[in-house]
């Protein structure tokens, strides 16, 4: 074997490395949780520690919540009942489609629910009927509701210029 390829095949490895190292990071600076329900995020702590917005209607299921520990950015995705996602949504600002995209949602790719794809700021998408956005005034979560499909994704949208 000639110096040229062992070199080749050590830098090979080293970059291999390297990537499993950063995708290891990734995963540990970005933790994500499934709860059956609501119930069983509160039983675990996740309200408590400020990971998951109070205003998450109380029969809520198929709760993801993930976290940044780094930039203590949030996201939760779940499922409730339309009546209380209503009685939810009356309780929060209404956000322009704009408004929603500045606040850039951008969830982990691990959380494994599928956003609209009105939520992803690198595409070019035209608002769909049916999706309502909001931020709740008494946290700094954000909201894309789907009427039909009964789920909501909420982000940490913080103080991004919103009003």
């Amino acid at each position: 074997m000639t110096r040229f390829a062992a070199g080749g095949i050590l830098a090979i490895g080293t970059c291999g490395v390297l990537a499993a190292v950063l995708i290891a990071a990734a995963v540990y600076e970005r933790p994500v949780t499934r709860h059956e329900n609501r119930a069983a995020a509160e039983r675990a702590g996740a309200f408590a520690q400020g990971w998951l917005p109070a205003s998450m209607p109380a029969g809520a299921t198929d709760v993801w919540e993930a976290e940044d520990l780094d930039s203590n950015a949030s996201w939760t995705a779940f499922r409730a009942p339309g009546a209380e996602m209503r009685q939810m949504a009356a309780a929060l600002r209404p956000l322009s489609f704009a408004e929603m995209r500045r606040s850039r949602p951008r969830p982990p790719w691990r959380m494994r629910v599928r956003w609209p794809a009105e939520t992803d700021t690198w595409l070019w998408t035209t608002p769909r009927a049916g999706i309502g956005y909001f931020r709740d005034p008494a946290s700094r979560y954000c909201f894309a509701i789907d009427w039909k499909q009964e789920q909501a994704f909420g982000w940490s949208c913080g103080s991004v210029g919103l009003r």
